[in-house]
């Protein structure tokens, strides 16, 4: 599909230990708006936008609304507010993953779990069964897990969906952002989902799916 082409092609572009600055070159942002122009042309994403329009968030226009997700998913902050360097933005944080000091943080998308693993860079140290009971386990929809990633940092415990595209996820954690909601708990099929977004400034500083069916 377009949108996972264009998704994959997003994840190598950023350094992840956030004591170095990030780059962001011309062909990164011309990247990042084409993932942009598909995901808005998506059913899922249209949705989030007639939602967002109904309820005053954004403007009815289709143009402003690409702006404002580029603003909250890819224009680039410090992530703590003692760093000296801007080294983060919403995207990396929850589709791609950060480190500092031996720890991951962010990191809360399937694919990018996959690939990482596929390349030799997950050390999967196993997983909780928070939201896997025996009937979910057969076709599980969310995994709470803890790995190593690039041999020396590790995520103690951490959550993301499973199977969704990347459309779904930007949609659902973008309304998040926009209503303002921190955590709000949603029924997807046989789940009861804790969605958690907080936020950077005007932007995405995190988001993730926590199981509420245990």
């Amino acid at each position: 599909m377009p949108t996972y082409k264009a998704f994959v092609a997003l994840l190598d572009n950023y350094e992840s230990d956030v004591s170095k600055p990030e780059e962001v070159t011309q062909e990164e942002i011309q990247e990042n708006w084409h993932f942009i122009d598909l995901v808005v042309e998506t059913a899922v994403m249209q949705e989030a936008y007639q939602f967002l329009v109904r309820n005053n968030k954004i403007s009815p226009d289709v143009k402003s609304f690409k702006a404002k997700l580029y603003d909250i998913w890819f224009k680039m902050y410090k992530r703590l507010y003692g760093d000296r360097v801007v080294n983060s933005c919403g995207f990396e944080h929850v589709f791609v993953g950060e480190s500092r000091d031996h720890q991951v943080s962010g990191f809360h998308n399937w694919v990018q779990f996959y690939l990482q693993e596929k390349r030799g860079h997950i050390d999967y140290r196993g997983y909780f069964r928070r939201g896997t009971t025996e009937e979910l386990e057969k076709s599980p929809r969310i995994m709470t897990l803890q790995f190593l990633w690039n041999k020396s940092t590790a995520k103690p415990i951490g959550s993301s969906f499973i199977g969704t595209s990347p459309e779904f996820e930007m949609a659902l954690y973008t309304i998040m952002c926009l209503m303002n909601h921190e955590g709000t708990i949603v029924k997807i099929k046989k789940y009861d989902v804790e969605i958690v977004c907080h936020k950077h400034g005007q932007g995405v500083g995190t988001a993730f799916p926590v199981s509420k069916s245990d």
